[in-house]
């Protein structure tokens, strides 16, 4: 059987203070992950709705671009505008690709975006088509790639809105977490520090009653009672301590002749000093004098006499008033 010692106790309140001081942090470090996760999560689909407005933004001005087309330009100035609209389909293929390499957004927008891909497509293949032309752009071409351009513009719109309602989601979902990240803490940290109190006032009480009670007892002792005892409540170190401390007393007040099985003699009234007492067969006790002695020198002692100590309370009573 395990026995509960004062160092024991000591050490099962550290280990309970570094256990609830791992929990705070485990549960902190859960909660820190979850509300990191719904940032990159905020992150990706912010990313993915900046990129799909340059897309839609990308196709606008090459959308302008082609209506210069349509009439006749400087050979500087169509030299000019056909290099705005390669590097724009170049841009929108650098967007797209972003697109379609964001997860973890949802179904929802693997589905918008399957929508959403061939048109950016038609559109960067009619910029790379327009880059390289010559002459004035026929209206019925125009005509086209106003076409691709509206679908594109279709789809691009509804993807904006999805994401913009999943952004508008993830951000309160972080809200939410992070008001409940500091509830949880807090409530941890309130029960984590009651139990800590709790369980160190119950080891400080059954540290410091034994003590009090030894206290008592050596109090007792002080002043000439070897009849206390201090009673054993365990085995612990504490329970040993006043086992000894109960045997020392107990032999000590044997010694003196105080112990409880043998109390302390009363001393005789000094009006029964000089004589001894004898008792008469036929009456009450008479005293004899005792036998006169030859005088003798009081002996000088080296050492200064200590007085007596005094006599036990049930004895006052005999004593002269």
């Amino acid at each position: 059987m395990t026995r509960w010692t004062i160092g024991r106790r000591l050490a099962g309140i550290g280990a309970l203070s570094a256990a609830t001081a791992l929990a705070v942090g485990a549960i902190g470090f859960e909660q820190a992950s979850s509300a990191s996760s719904s940032a990159d999560r905020t992150f990706t689909i912010d990313s993915a709705l900046s990129a799909t407005i340059d897309i839609q933004h990308t196709a606008s001005v090459v959308l302008a671009d082609a209506s210069m087309l349509t009439a006749a330009l400087s050979p500087a100035r169509r030299t000019e505008v056909l290099a705005q609209m390669a590097q724009h389909a170049g841009e929108m293929s650098d967007h797209l690709t972003l697109l379609e390499h964001t997860s973890g957004i949802g179904g929802e927008f693997v589905t918008q975006l399957g929508q959403f891909t061939p048109t950016v497509t038609v559109a960067i293949d009619d910029a790379a088509r327009l880059a390289g032309t010559s002459g004035v752009l026929p209206d019925a071409q125009f005509g086209s790639v106003l076409e691709h351009w509206n679908a594109l513009d279709a789809s691009s719109d509804a993807l904006k809105t999805l994401l913009t309602d999943q952004s508008a989601q993830a951000v309160a979902v972080a809200r939410s977490g992070a008001t409940r990240m500091k509830l949880v803490l807090l409530l941890v940290s309130l029960v984590s520090a009651l139990v800590v109190v709790l369980f160190t006032w119950i080891a400080a009480k059954a540290i410091t009653a034994p003590i009090r009670a030894t206290k008592r007892l050596l109090e007792q002792v002080a002043d000439g009672d070897f009849t206390g005892r201090v009673q054993v409540r365990a085995q612990d170190d504490l329970g040993q301590m006043a086992t000894a401390l109960n045997i020392t007393v107990e032999r000590v007040g044997q010694a003196s002749g105080r112990s409880p099985e043998k109390p302390a003699p009363c001393p005789p009234p000094p009006s029964a000093s000089p004589a001894s007492a004898e008792r008469s067969p036929s009456g009450p006790t008479r005293l004899r004098p005792r036998p006169a002695r030859h005088p003798r020198a009081p002996r000088r002692s080296a050492t200064t006499s200590r007085p007596l100590p005094p006599a036990p309370a049930r004895c006052r009573s005999l004593l002269p008033r």
